[in-house]
């Protein structure tokens, strides 16, 4: 839990606290690279099935990144609208 990321890496974890959107927690990634990786595979998945239906079920901040990726929003500002 968040305890334990605290005596891992306690910098780390300020660090991802003041920018979530471009600082990533002590071993994970930080939204904008989660925009990238999930832009990249809906960008990949897209082509293999072009003009065919696709449905996704997936985690709440996986489909924060899918929207950002559609919508191409910066990070902060996904982050923001996400929020709001």
């Amino acid at each position: 839990g968040w305890a334990e990321l605290q005596a891992r890496d306690p910098e780390a974890l300020a660090a991802f606290w003041q920018d979530p959107t471009g600082n990533a927690p002590p071993g994970g990634e930080c939204f904008a690279m989660q925009i990238e990786r999930v832009g990249a595979a809906i960008d990949r998945i897209s082509a293999r099935f072009a003009d065919r239906d696709i449905a996704c079920f997936s985690h709440g901040g996986t489909i924060r990144a899918a929207c950002a990726h559609a919508l191409c929003l910066p990070a902060p500002a996904a982050m923001a609208a996400a929020a709001g």
